[in-house]
């Protein structure tokens, strides 16, 4: 079998196949097989609209409603706009005259190049509140960002249909809905996606409903799952919130999750809740390495402490976000992250504490008191190092 990847030819006469044979030999493998895509790290399918126009954008639909992810090039004798547009409607998301084999190749290079990146998949990380009032869109929006700084690309997927808050949280307004992503798939590539969605100053990328709640597209569990995996393969990290329950919609993103933050409060109703998600996960048969336990909020001297919620429920709690209720109430109203607001925030310094974790970036070191005393010394001139520096001065 070929090292190379297979391109698979559809609708080309003998002689059509060898030119593109030709024009193709020292990058791909040409195929007249669409099977051989299996057995294929590239999705790409070549479709000879030249001899039987309405036939080959009957096979271009049909590619594309049968084969995930695949990137059509529609091939023909001449550029003639009606039939490029057709093309493009149709699925394909290239279209080129086979005249010129360095421009065929030139595309088919591109798009191998652009499969290859694209195979790299990110961690999908979702945020999931026992109750309500845990503070998991404010945990979901400032690990988003506690993300960024460490100069991951990271996407913030709000799930709430009706009454998310996550383009609030960051006063960002709705660009590209998920429906819009989901509808449009076939389309994006990642300039095109990044260009859609909406982008705060601190690094994250969002994607939400819109505004209007009448204007909010039900995005069925299938469609999440299939964004959820296309977002994975342009940004490092995909934050999800706006779970509740265990809807359908919310079991095929948990499911296409590969980390879970639970959260809850040191209160009874959020560790009841708490063990109860704990058991529903078990069922769907997650790792116990997926679920971490993330108590927001967190009080050292409250009763319900780490030893006790770890002991009820029978899972290690390795993970704390202290209260600055103030900060983040602060931070809410003014549409910024905590940081933006109260930088030495516990608050803060807890995320990022996660965030390393999560990359493997290794943890800040405390500062050194006796530096910052001798950096502060050094920049600051005594009066005689001015006089001396300026003699002038009486």
């Amino acid at each position: 079998m070929s090292e190379r990847p297979t391109v698979v030819l559809l609708g080309a006469t003998r002689e059509r196949h060898a030119s593109v044979t030709a024009a193709l030999e020292p990058i791909a493998f040409l195929s007249k097989e669409v099977n051989s895509l299996a057995l294929s790290k590239s999705r790409i399918v070549l479709v000879d609209l030249t001899y039987d126009l309405e036939r080959g954008l009957r096979a271009v639909e049909e590619v594309r409603r049968v084969i995930a992810q695949v990137q059509i090039v529609a091939v023909a004798d001449a550029k003639d706009p009606e039939v490029i547009l057709r093309a493009m409607r149709a699925g394909a998301c290239e279209f080129v005259v086979l005249a010129d084999g360095r421009e065929l190749a030139a595309v088919v290079k591109l798009l191998l190049q652009r499969g290859a990146r694209e195979s790299r998949t990110g961690t999908i990380l979702s945020v999931f509140p026992s109750k309500g009032g845990v503070g998991a869109t404010t945990a979901a929006v400032n690990l988003a960002c506690a993300l960024s700084r460490l100069e991951a690309r990271v996407l913030l997927v709000d799930f709430e249909r009706q009454l998310g808050a996550v383009l609030a949280f960051l006063d960002l307004a709705p660009r590209e809905s998920i429906g819009d992503v989901a509808k449009n798939l076939h389309r994006l590539d990642r300039e095109l996606l990044l260009s859609s969605l909406a982008h705060h100053a601190s690094g994250p990328y969002v994607v939400a409903q819109p505004d209007s709640l009448e204007d909010g597209d039900a995005v069925t569990a299938a469609q999440a799952t299939e964004v959820l995996q296309f977002a994975a393969r342009h940004f490092d990290y995909v934050i999800c919130d706006g779970l509740r329950g265990f809807d359908e919609l919310s079991v095929a993103v948990l499911d296409a999750s590969s980390r879970v933050e639970l959260v809850l409060t040191q209160d009874v109703i959020a560790l009841k809740n708490a063990k109860r998600c704990l058991s529903v996960f078990q069922r769907l048969g997650y790792d116990k390495d997926k679920v971490e336990i993330l108590i927001n909020r967190y009080q050292s001297k409250a009763p319900i402490d780490v030893a006790a919620a770890s002991d009820n429920l029978g899972l290690e709690v390795r993970c704390t976000v202290a209260n600055d209720y103030p900060a983040a109430v602060a931070a809410l109203n003014r549409g910024l992250p905590i940081e933006s607001v109260a930088p030495r925030s516990p608050a803060v310094r807890d995320l990022g504490e996660l965030a390393r974790r999560l990359t493997g970036t290794p943890p800040e070191k405390p500062r050194n008191l006796f530096r910052m005393i001798v950096s502060t010394l050094a920049t600051k001139e005594s009066p005689a190092h001015v006089a001396r520096r300026t003699p002038e001065a009486t």
